[in-house]
């Protein structure tokens, strides 16, 4: 998760290639306000919804933590060369948290 327009990212692991989440086809071309929440398969929902309380009951307002898994998506554009592709995500399986970058900085 990010805090900008594209919150939301795949990376292809192995790669430099990030893909935006956003809604499916029928919201395309997203609108700024799609952008931000955009339709997540409930599993993935599940594992953020419990990093979200996690974190919150550390004091703090936002998830750190990164999940792996393998995903599905659906382009919703042509991949380019130098410019994130925007995608929905159909469903994740062998879902697994990744350690909050976060923690590894504070002291």
């Amino acid at each position: 998760m990010y805090n900008d327009t594209a919150t939301w990212r795949v990376w292809k692991v192995g790669t430099h290639r990030l893909i935006e989440i956003v809604n499916g086809p029928s919201h395309f071309p997203p609108r700024e306000e799609d952008m931000s929440d955009p339709e997540m398969p409930a599993n993935v929902e599940k594992v953020f919804d419990a990093d979200w309380k996690r974190e919150q009951r550390i004091g703090r307002d936002f998830a750190a933590s990164e999940i792996f898994a393998d995903f599905e998506i659906c382009p919703l554009e042509p991949e380019q060369k130098g410019v994130m592709q925007m995608a929905c995500m159909e469903s994740a399986k062998n879902i697994v948290i990744g350690l909050p970058a976060l923690r590894f900085t504070e002291r």
